[in-house]
């Protein structure tokens, strides 16, 4: 896998070694714990 540096902080979603999504806006703690709480629920 090849990683660039990109000029945004992003919180990227793997799966199997695969970029799913990424999240570039951290609006708030609720937005960012749901990010988390469907790409879990995607992946299982």
């Amino acid at each position: 896998m090849d990683w660039q540096i990109q000029s945004v902080p992003c919180l990227v979603s793997l799966y199997e070694g695969e970029v799913q999504d990424k999240l570039y806006a951290f609006k708030s703690v609720p937005d960012v714990t749901a990010f988390i709480n469907r790409m879990q629920e995607d992946q299982s």
